[in-house]
């Protein structure tokens, strides 16, 4: 069986051997027009344009200029079927550029031809991607995406709802009429009591279906939000697992029980996060997402690696989950919201907390960064202010086409 640098070298050589009308090789000759026929590549997506770079400059060793500088990203030159070309990324489009030597027709024909065969290209590059996947999440070198954010805007939208649906027992009572003080003498009654009677059963059968429905919704709603919580908590161990890294595999810390997640990386030496995990441990007996690892539907499970030939990070799709079924176990959120509370206000969890809270801010598992994250953790507060601005203003700097 060969390894995975052995398959990702007979993908590479198989998709080199496709590219015969491509050549790294540029004469004097060609480039010696200056001027240039300009087009538009649209039918190649935003996330593939970075895989044209990894064709052209790993595979065939073409001259490409990685600036960034105003308006440009990237820059490859290279020959078409003898013909002087390059493609570039810039700030408003992905552009192809033929040498001027052709005429327009010519040229035309030409770009409609490159461009088809770019688009064939890209499709078939997905086998070797997800060998440089395999590679990343082998050794652990993946990027978490950080949905802290968006799992307690879900859990505490359903705690809120649970709590707007959830009616007394009072009204209860009050529906069956225990608590109106009427008592009906047997015998004693006549037609229009009858009526009266049939009416109040009809009105009492019509507040109890209210009450059914409103209290089924109230489970829904507290069911759901148990789910996303227990989502919750695996994700943020993940993600806390970067700021206290022991050098074990962030992959193999996800496929663990969410119980071994957070006695590995929070723990319970903290008495206030002991009593909400000991508490959170006999609600998951009964309200369990059964494979959550740290998110709730495929659609959660973002995470990503960067395949360095092509320079991007890259999507990949670790984990999948599922909602369970009814159960009927009540809990109190209170003390949940109260074990997160303790969480981010620990001295040990406080700075990475902090940091994990701005959800436009990853968790890249590489030596460089986790060593990042472990000065992050000894930071004062205003040192980490500081620090957290900047953080910051790099992430914006880094989505700026302008560089």
């Amino acid at each position: 069986m060969p390894t995975i640098d052995q398959q990702i070298a007979q993908e590479e050589a198989r998709i080199k051997s496709t590219l015969g009308n491509f050549s790294s090789i540029i004469t004097n000759a060609q480039k010696s027009t200056k001027e240039s026929h300009n087009y538009k590549i649209l039918t190649i997506q935003f996330d593939e344009c970075r895989l044209v770079a990894y064709v052209l400059e790993h595979l065939l060793n073409c001259k490409t200029a990685w600036l960034p500088i105003e308006k440009v990203h990237w820059w490859s030159s290279f020959s078409y079927d003898g013909v002087y070309c390059s493609i570039a990324h810039q700030k408003f489009g992905f552009n192809l550029y033929i040498s001027g030597g052709l005429n327009k027709n010519d040229a035309d024909k030409l770009a409609k031809k490159l461009i088809a065969e770019l688009e064939t290209i890209v499709a078939t590059l997905s086998k070797v991607t997800t060998l440089y996947a395999k590679k990343a999440v082998k050794v652990g070198n993946i990027i978490l995406h950080n949905k802290m954010q968006s799992l307690e805007d879900r859990y505490v939208y359903y705690r809120d709802a649970s709590f707007v649906e959830l009616d007394t027992k009072a009204e209860l009572d009050s529906i069956m009429g225990e608590n109106d003080g009427e008592v009906v003498e047997l015998g004693v009654h006549d037609e229009k009591d009858d009526k009266d009677l049939d009416k109040k059963v009809v009105e009492t059968m019509e507040r109890l279906a209210v009450y059914r429905r409103k209290s089924s919704v109230h489970l829904y709603n507290q069911e759901v939000a148990i789910i996303y919580f227990l989502s919750l908590v695996e994700h943020i161990c993940l993600l806390l697992y970067a700021f206290n890294h022991d050098g074990g595999s962030v992959v193999d810390l996800a496929m663990k029980g969410w119980g071994e997640k957070f006695e590995k990386v929070i723990g319970t030496a903290d008495k206030d996060i002991e009593e909400g995990y000991l508490y959170l441990r006999k609600v998951a007996l009964y309200k369990r997402n059964p494979i959550t690892h740290g998110f709730l539907t495929p659609k959660m499970t973002e995470a990503s690696f960067y395949f360095k030939p092509a320079r991007q990070r890259t999507p990949i799709n670790l984990f999948d989950g599922e909602l369970l079924g009814e159960y009927g176990y009540e809990v109190d959120l209170a003390k949940l919201d109260k074990l997160l509370a303790d969480i981010r206000k620990s001295p040990k969890f406080h700075n990475a907390m902090r940091y994990i809270g701005n959800s436009e801010f990853d968790i890249s598992y590489d030596t460089g960064s986790m060593a990042e994250f472990e000065l992050v953790n000894k930071m004062t507060e205003g040192d980490l202010v500081e620090y957290l601005d900047a953080v910051s203003w790099r992430y914006n700097n880094a989505a700026n086409m302008d560089w």
